[in-house]
C-alpha cells in the first residue's frame, strides 16, 4: 500500500507495517490483514485482468468486439509490446485523493 507503506509477500501475507509497534502496539494481528485471493483472474497477451466477482463473464466474453481493437494495439510487433523510458511523474499540491 503506497499510502500506508504496508508491504506484502508474494503470497499475499502482510510482512511489514512501518512503525507498527508505535502505531498499534500489540493490537495488530498481521494475519488478519493478508491480501485476499482474486476470485477471477485472467491474462490476455501479457496483460493481467482481475475481477472481484467470482461469477463474472470470461475475459473473452467481457471484451466482446473490443478484442479486435486490443489486438490491433497489442499485435503491432511479433516481439510484443514494450514500454520504453521511465514513467512520467508530477508533484501536485493537492489532497491525496485527487490522484486516486
Amino acid at each position: 500500500c503506497p499510502y500506508h507503506g504496508w508491504t506484502y509477500s508474494n503470497t499475499g501475507s502482510l510482512v511489514g507495517v512501518p512503525a507498527g509497534k508505535d502505531a498499534y502496539g500489540n493490537q495488530l494481528k498481521k494475519s488478519d490483514w493478508n491480501l485476499r485471493p482474486m476470485p477471477n483472474l485472467a491474462t490476455y497477451k501479457g496483460l493481467i485482468f482481475g475481477s472481484l466477482d467470482p461469477n463474472a463473464d470470461s475475459l473473452e466474453d467481457y471484451f466482446g468486439d473490443m478484442k479486435f481493437y486490443l489486438d490491433i494495439v497489442l499485435d503491432r510487433s511479433e516481439a510484443g509490446l514494450q514500454v520504453v523510458g521511465a514513467p512520467q511523474r508530477w508533484v501536485v499540491d493537492a489532497n491525496w485523493k485527487i490522484g486516486a
